[in-house]
């Protein structure tokens, strides 16, 4: 069955917003933000932008929340920007590069569910996550070079996500990169048969790993890579040696150092919940 036919879980809560094309829905410490635009291929319009923006916005301050995943119904993820209401005039620009920036640097783990395609502005959100699980059929693609502009917006995110080589040759070209192409390059870390089952049950893997980290420490990673990624060698140390030694003054190392001391999986939940 299509994901469009189907929920994508057992559900503890939905919200829905713009209409109900966009939902947040809860389970567990996971949140599923969730584009419900089928008949329009997912296209991002600037009342959606806001409020996925207003959304990340609430789970940052939400401690329950410890991993966000990205996912859509229908066949396509998202094809971008909406052409109809940039005709228009409509909405302007400044919504959607405000939600890459939020989106890349949300301070939980990020998970897209790539169902189908995404175009643009959609293969710009993929690219901000942290992992990318895809469904066999999904692909990315940049087509702005054949209507006469290049994705400026979303190339900081979509060149650290694929590469120099890889994301020139995907923007010059503007072809699709198929699922199975980028799972072969890692840029896609699990591969599922199908957008239905299959992809809800990859996904749900990955977060289930997911939140057996630290939620502390995995935003500590987060910003690790992006620091060790950009700095000087000198720097890096600088900044690793202060970094080990908050970690380990805390609260996590003690906790999950005692677990294991014990032979026992932490609880970061019940730890969670007791700074609450």
């Amino acid at each position: 069955a299509e994901a469009s036919e189907q929920p994508m879980m057992t559900l503890e809560s939905e919200e829905l917003f713009c209409g109900g094309e966009l939902a947040l829905r809860r389970r567990g410490g996971a949140a599923y933000l969730v584009l419900r635009r089928p008949k329009r291929g997912n296209a991002l319009t600037a009342a959606i932008c806001e409020a996925m923006g207003a959304a990340l916005r609430r789970l940052e301050a939400d401690p329950a929340c410890r991993v966000l995943v990205l996912a859509a119904e229908g066949k396509v993820f998202c094809g971008g920007m909406d052409l109809k209401e940039a005709r228009s005039g409509g909405g302007g620009m400044k919504p959607l590069v405000g939600l890459f920036a939020q989106l890349k640097h949300f301070p939980r783990p990020t998970v897209c569910a790539l169902n189908g395609g995404a175009l643009g502005g959609g293969a710009g959100l993929a690219c901000c996550c942290d992992v990318r699980v895809a469904a066999r059929g999904a692909y990315l693609s940049f087509p702005e070079v054949r209507r006469g502009l290049a994705p400026a917006m979303i190339s900081t995110y979509v060149v650290k996500a694929l590469g120099p080589g890889l994301a020139t040759e995907a923007m010059l070209t503007g072809r699709r990169l198929p699922a199975e192409r980028l799972h072969a390059l890692g840029v896609v870390s699990e591969l599922a048969t199908d957008s239905g089952d299959a992809l809800t049950a990859a996904v749900g893997g990955v977060v289930e790993d997911l939140l057996k980290g630290a939620p502390g420490a995995a935003a500590d990673i987060k910003e690790l890579v992006r620091y060790v990624a950009s700095h000087s060698q000198a720097e890096c140390e600088q900044y690793t040696a202060k970094l080990f030694a908050k970690m380990m003054a805390g609260e996590e190392a003690a906790h999950g150092l005692m677990a294991f001391a014990q032979k026992k999986s932490p609880d970061w939940d019940a730890l969670v919940r007791s700074k609450l």
